[in-house]
């Protein structure tokens, strides 16, 4: 993430990333849709924080990713487990997720447009600030206002540090086969 933040990712490595968030987002968002009626999701808009479209559409010009790396992986069966459990975990990554993409996701729109001004943004652009505010406002809210016992609370708590490492080493190691590609 220093890297992205740094202005020093490549655009491959960039877009690789983002064929990787797309597996997630995807799954997220699948189990998210099964679960809609949660009373844990209530007030939740999950157009609004639909992801995947945008993915698809900044990775269009270089055509369909590849397989998900074992990293991804992992998170999407995770993320399906949760779904299959009808778990209210998911929030963890709800939280991660967006929060995160509605907080650092703006920032990195900018160092993206800055260092590959061909590359689509669509995936960090939620709309004008005055919208990106009430989404983020309307997130803690729905977080905040969640029926959860006191495990399922600790529960959601675990998940979102899970998803918060798991995003980590799937960084990481996009940046590893990027310099093993580099020493071939």
């Amino acid at each position: 993430m220093q890297r992205l933040l740094a202005g020093r990712l490549s655009r491959d490595t960039y877009r690789a990333l983002l064929g990787e968030l797309l597996a997630l987002y995807q799954a997220l968002e699948a189990a998210l849709q099964a679960q809609a009626g949660a009373p844990w999701l209530q007030g939740l808009d999950l157009d609004a924080l639909s992801r995947a479209p945008a993915l698809r559409a900044d990775l269009a010009p270089a055509g369909p990713p590849g397989d998900p790396r074992p990293e991804t992986q992992d998170y999407v069966e995770r993320l399906e487990h949760l779904a299959r459990r009808k778990d209210p975990a998911l929030l963890g990554h709800v939280y991660t997720r967006y929060l995160g993409d509605l907080h650092g996701g703006q920032v990195l729109r900018r160092v993206v447009r800055r260092q590959h001004p061909d590359q689509g943004t669509a995936f960090h652009d939620f709309g004008d600030d005055q919208r990106v505010q009430g989404l983020r406002r309307q997130l803690v809210q729905v977080l905040a206002a969640a029926p959860l016992s006191e495990p399922e609370t600790a529960s959601v708590v675990a998940e979102a540090c899970w998803s918060f490492e798991q995003h980590q080493r799937l960084f990481d190691a996009l940046v590893a086969a990027a310099q093993d590609a580099r020493q071939d």
